[in-house]
């Protein structure tokens, strides 16, 4: 039976690699493993660290901690447990913070929070990156109760805890803890927000309708010219007042935008669709498929779909999936879905409900509209036959849909 180690070699590892060296030392091996890393391929950066293993050497502290990061990147388990045994053989332990941090943070990638606060517990000496890693690993497994009473035990905190808490928050549905946390953040004054708060904080208020908040932020972003040049930023902001209904400050930002990503015309295309303005968001569409070298995303189909759908449009909303160069997904179906209940179109309310069950079959929601829609047509029959077909499938109604 072979060992998890001795199937580290493998076939499709990097050429070329610490082979070009004619004698390699543990400095060249790590220098290439951290390459590898930085590039963000994990993969690689472990089967370099396997080759260091298999070729004899002793892996230093440095070596270690990026096997653990490629581990953690690429959700491997296995191997992460078996660099974690090589701390004990290799006797470099967890008494160095980063060597602990590195396995809190692969243990956490992987969801095992009871062996994160296990080695959280035997390091002796704990850095403000410490907590940080425990508090990211909660955050990872949805377990914000936690990760608040860590975050409150914290001896003390950088920007990172503060926007991990922050982030955490808003993807939890709690925007409002966010916004809060935010303040005590600002007042505190000691740690100032990157663009990755300000974006959650943006996203946070749009969730809740806050704009007076939202633009509370807005005001402080002018106050700093690298996040007034931050395109994710200034995305934040078209997303806060597309949804808020200022939708001239959204056209606003988005021209005077020098810079624009994928992602910059989502938000806007969306605004558009919410206020119903088919043209404008069919002419910004075309724009960005004529004028600039973009590629659109699934979300910018979606968004088209909304656009159309919400007007009315429900068969040109339907040619258009059709002729999607990628497969539409079902949140692209359902676009199309809840529109066809609002006028009444049983024909292609079919086509988009069975489209989302095929992809999503345990989808009550669907079923609750499809049956509604069956009945605004007065097909009871059908409606009888989607209840059957609830029942053979054994789907029951979430709390607050209704038939």
């Amino acid at each position: 039976m072979k060992t998890p180690t001795q199937n580290w070699a493998n076939p499709l590892q990097p050429r070329g690699s610490s082979t070009k060296y004619k004698s390699p030392d543990i400095v060249s091996w790590s220098c290439l493993i951290s390459l590898y890393l930085n590039t963000e391929r994990p993969a690689n950066a472990f089967f370099v660290f396997s080759d260091l293993i298999n070729t004899g050497f002793r892996p230093d502290g440095f070596a270690v901690v990026c096997a653990l990061l490629a581990c953690g990147w690429k959700n491997d388990l296995l191997n992460g447990r078996v660099v974690h045994g090589m701390n004990y053989r290799y006797e470099l332990g967890c008494s160095e913070p980063i060597v602990g941090n590195a396995l809190i943070d692969m243990y956490s990638r992987n969801g095992k929070m009871h062996m994160d606060q296990l080695v959280f517990g035997t390091m002796e000496f704990r850095d403000v990156a410490t907590w940080t890693s425990l508090l990211n690993g909660f955050i990872l497994c949805d377990d914000m109760r936690s990760a608040g009473q860590l975050f409150e035990e914290m001896p003390q905190r950088n920007t990172i805890s503060w926007t991990a808490m922050i982030v955490g928050y808003v993807r939890g549905k709690t925007p409002i803890w966010a916004l809060e946390l935010f303040q005590k953040m600002r007042v505190g004054g000691e740690d100032h927000p990157t663009s990755i708060t300000i974006v959650s904080v943006l996203a946070g208020c749009a969730d809740l309708g806050a704009l007076d908040f939202g633009q509370s932020i807005h005001g402080y972003v002018y106050k700093f010219a690298g996040l007034v040049c931050d395109i994710a930023v200034n995305n934040g902001l078209i997303d806060l007042y597309s949804k808020s209904g200022s939708l001239g400050l959204a056209t606003k930002i988005f021209r005077g935008m020098l810079d624009k990503d994928l992602l910059t015309w989502t938000p806007i295309i969306s605004g558009l669709a919410l206020h119903g303005l088919v043209s404008e968001g069919q002419r910004l569409f075309n724009r960005m498929l004529d004028c600039h070298d973009f590629k659109p995303m699934i979300e910018h189909y979606g968004c088209m779909v909304d656009l159309l759908g919400r007007a009315g449009y429900l068969e040109e909303a339907l040619e258009l999936i059709q002729w999607l160069p990628i497969n539409p997904d079902a949140v692209i179906w359902r676009s199309l879905l809840s529109p066809c209940f609002g006028r009444g179109n049983l024909e292609i309310a079919e086509t988009a409900g069975k489209k989302v069950l095929e992809l999503e079959p345990d989808d009550d929601g669907v079923y609750i509209l499809i049956q509604n829609t069956y009945c605004l047509a007065n097909k009871w029959e059908h409606v009888l036959k989607t209840r059957k077909r609830m029942r053979d499938q054994k789907i029951k109604k979430k709390r607050g849909c209704s038939i």
